[in-house]
C-alpha cells in the first residue's frame, strides 16, 4: 500500500477531512490532498506528527512492504518513551532549580543577617568593661566602644550570630555539592553518548 493510501485510510478511519487533518499538523488543506494524491510526501517533521497522530510508527508510513497491521503494532511503551525522558528531565531539572533557591536562601539569610549585626555593632556603642585576674593582680579591659564582638556579647547574639554562620556555610557547601553533581553527571553524559557509538 503506498503512502497517500495508507494516509487516506487512517483519516478516514478517524472520521477527518483533509481541513481538519491539515489544522492538527499545521499545514494547508492542498498539502493533505497532494500527499494522498501521491503527487508530493511530506517532510520528516510531518511524518513524525502524522505516526504521533495516527498512532502508528513512521515505518509504516513509508514503507510500501508494511501492511495494515504492522502499523498498528506499535508498543505503548515506544509511544510515550519520548514524553517519559522529557518528563524525568523536567523533574531532574526542577529538582536541581530547587536546590538552587534553598542553597541561595540559605547563604542570603545567613550573609544578610551577618551583615545586619555587624551594621549595627558599628552605629550602637557596646564596649563594656572587664576584668581579668591571675590571682594576685586584677586587670580591668575596656573592649572599643563599637566592635562586633562586643556588640555580640553585650546583647547576648551568640546564638543567632551561629545561627547565621551555619545557614551561610551550609547554604555555600549545598552550592558546591550541586556544581560538583552537575558536572559529574555530565561527565557521564558524554561517556553514555561515546559508548553509544
Amino acid at each position: 500500500m503506498k503512502f497517500g493510501e495508507k494516509l487516506t485510510g487512517l483519516r478516514k478511519s478517524r472520521g477527518m477531512s483533509q481541513e481538519e487533518l491539515a489544522s492538527q499538523i499545521s499545514v494547508s488543506r492542498q498539502a493533505v490532498s497532494r500527499w494522498e494524491s501521491g503527487d508530493t510526501m511530506p517532510d520528516a517533521a510531518n511524518i513524525v506528527q502524522l505516526g504521533r497522530l495516527f498512532e502508528v510508527t513512521t515505518d509504516y508510513l513509508l514503507y510500501d512492504e508494511y501492511g495494515e497491521e504492522a502499523g498498528k503494532e506499535v508498543q505503548a511503551s515506544e509511544m510515550r518513551q519520548p514524553a517519559d525522558c522529557t518528563a524525568g528531565k523536567r523533574k531532574e531539572k526542577n529538582t536541581g532549580r530547587l536546590w538552587v533557591a534553598v542553597s541561595a536562601a540559605l547563604s542570603g539569610i545567613g550573609a544578610l543577617g551577618l551583615l545586619v549585626i555587624w551594621v549595627l555593632s558599628t552605629m550602637i556603642q557596646s564596649g563594656f568593661s572587664s576584668a581579668a585576674s591571675d590571682g594576685i593582680n586584677v586587670w580591668y579591659t575596656n573592649d572599643p566602644p563599637y566592635s562586633f564582638s562586643g556588640f555580640v556579647q553585650m546583647y547576648r547574639l551568640n546564638a543567632l550570630v551561629g545561627i547565621f554562620c551555619f545557614c551561610l556555610i551550609a547554604g555555600i557547601l549545598l552550592t558546591v555539592w550541586k556544581l560538583i553533581s552537575v558536572r559529574l553527571s555530565a561527565g557521564r553524559g558524554d561517556q553514555d553518548g561515546e559508548e553509544a557509538r
